[in-house]
């Protein structure tokens, strides 16, 4: 074998070396940069919103919602009510979801966090509710504190919560956020009374949630590897060109 032809093949050794490292770093790094998804509504259409009233719920209280055209923060907002007002022990867990947009851990990337913002107004009752998400028909609430409402519009949020951070009604399980089944996002309200149940109405206006993704690393990374490797063999058929001049064949 020639110096030239041995020089030329431990050249290309070192770039396939040299790619490799480069392959190794691109793994190591181990995410793509975040993406981030909002999902919001100031609207309010009834089409876009749906109520589910949890199992834990005493039997015979009820709940609703409906849009409001005017006295929002500003134009149209969501009302939510429950009841009714009676002399039995009681307790609701009820959650209030946007509809209009959800979104798939599966297609658009595992959740690396969740943050919220709404402006709420208590109109009557003592309404304490929380930001929450809806999954495979369970309801998980963002945990404590929750937000302790007031006679007039006041802004409120909560942000970069984790998955640790949402539990069932039951406080026995989280959402999956990795690679579940899609979510949709909402208020979650909670209530007990003893001695009493009292109805509660309360509204929601400027609502949003901002999701916070880390696309998997594999299509990048296979992505930089094809770019790598189309360049490696490039350079090594340009070698091979010049070797093959050089000794005549």
């Amino acid at each position: 074998m020639s110096t030239s032809l041995l020089r030329d093949q431990t050249s290309a050794l070192k770039q396939s070396f040299h790619a490799l490292a480069v392959a190794g770093m691109l793994l190591a790094a181990g995410s793509a940069p975040a993406a981030t998804t909002v999902i919001s509504d100031g609207t309010f259409a009834a089409s876009n919103w749906s109520l589910q009233i949890g199992p834990t719920t005493t039997p015979g209280i009820t709940a609703g919602d409906n849009q409001v055209t005017s006295g929002g923060d500003p134009g149209s907002y969501l009302a939510v009510n429950y009841g009714p007002t009676g002399p039995a022990d009681g307790i609701l867990n009820m959650m209030t979801y946007f509809t209009g947009q959800s979104y798939s851990s599966q297609s658009q990337g595992p959740i690396s966090s969740i943050s919220f913002s709404a402006d709420l107004k208590n109109v009557t009752g003592l309404n304490i509710v929380f930001f929450g998400l809806f999954q495979d028909n369970t309801a998980y609430l963002l945990d404590l504190p929750g937000l302790q409402l007031t006679s007039s519009w006041t802004g409120y949020s909560r942000s970069g919560s984790t998955l640790n951070n949402f539990l069932s009604e039951d406080y026995l399980t989280h959402p999956n956020l990795l690679n579940g089944d899609p979510i949709e996002f909402g208020i979650l309200t909670s209530d007990g009374s003893f001695g009493g149940f009292l109805a509660g109405s309360y509204g929601i206006d400027n609502f949003q949630a901002t999701i916070t993704s880390t696309p998997e690393p594999r299509t990048w990374v296979l992505a930089a590897l094809g770019v790598l490797a189309i360049a490696l063999s490039n350079r090594m058929n340009r070698q091979g060109t010049k070797t093959r001049r050089r000794t005549g064949n």
